[in-house]
């Protein structure tokens, strides 16, 4: 992923002549809260500085705000390209496409934004094809039946649904595997314990867990272990490790 958005690169950095300024290119990620996205982001940074550019890293928090204040930013200071994991696939759309009005192109990676054009390229994970493999394993390991509850990511990111609804394509399938609740921890570990927290409360009867990515599956586990359920419940989590 981050090879192929820093080989489009490589033909800017083919351009410049010796003993030039450095330019500038912007590693905007969606949040460095989470082990993944700070090797995506630290990475991206590498690969563009051993292409020669001068690369800073932003840290949006998850929040939109803060995305669109990172891009004026960007936008006033001189940055030649923005590498970009967006916050959210529909509102994330303003800022690329105020990149593209100034002549800056913008390079989505893992994440996509809903609006054609808007970008030079998205590079992106098959979250879909993921979860079916997932749905499968999830469906052999229960036994075809039992109660569970699954946590969501970020509402407003793609990947959030297409893992739910390759997961649900499988699962949906087997009657005896019936899903009791259903709520989004934001990709978060910490939200994720609470959320699960909040379900054991509400349903004593849980036998699973299916989580839409690992550091929300480790916040589950967390409020299971607290509750003294760990032995009792089963646990899937709905994408390879280090991926969100």
């Amino acid at each position: 992923m981050i090879l192929l958005g820093c080989m489009l690169l490589a033909g800017f950095a083919a351009c410049k002549g010796g003993g030039e300024q450095k330019q500038r290119v912007a590693v905007v990620i969606s949040t460095l809260n989470n082990p993944w996205f700070v090797v995506l982001g630290q990475t991206a940074v590498a690969r563009c500085e051993e292409l020669g550019y001068e690369a800073t890293l932003f840290d949006s928090q998850n929040n939109p705000s803060k995305e669109a204040e990172h891009f004026d930013n960007i936008l006033a200071s001189g940055y030649k390209a923005i590498l970009f994991n967006p916050t959210d696939a529909d509102g994330s759309a303003v800022n690329a496409k105020a990149a593209a009005r100034q002549g800056i192109p913008v390079f989505c990676m893992d994440r996509e934004i809903n609006v054609p054009g808007a970008c030079v390229t998205q590079i992106l994970s098959d979250n879909y094809s993921g979860c079916i493999t997932l749905g499968e394993y999830f469906v052999e390991v229960m036994g075809k039946e039992g109660r569970y509850v699954e946590i969501l990511g970020l509402v407003g990111d793609n990947n959030t649904w297409a893992r739910s609804r390759g997961f649900h394509s499988v699962v949906d399938c087997f009657e005896g595997l019936k899903m009791i609740a259903q709520q989004n921890a934001d990709f978060d570990q910490n939200k994720a314990m609470e959320v699960m927290e909040s379900m054991m409360q509400a349903h004593q009867d849980i036998d699973a867990v299916f989580c839409g990515n690992d550091a929300m599956a480790m916040g589950a586990y967390q409020a299971v272990l607290a509750a003294g359920k760990a032995g009792k419940t089963r646990y899937s989590v709905s994408t390879v490790p280090t991926t969100v």
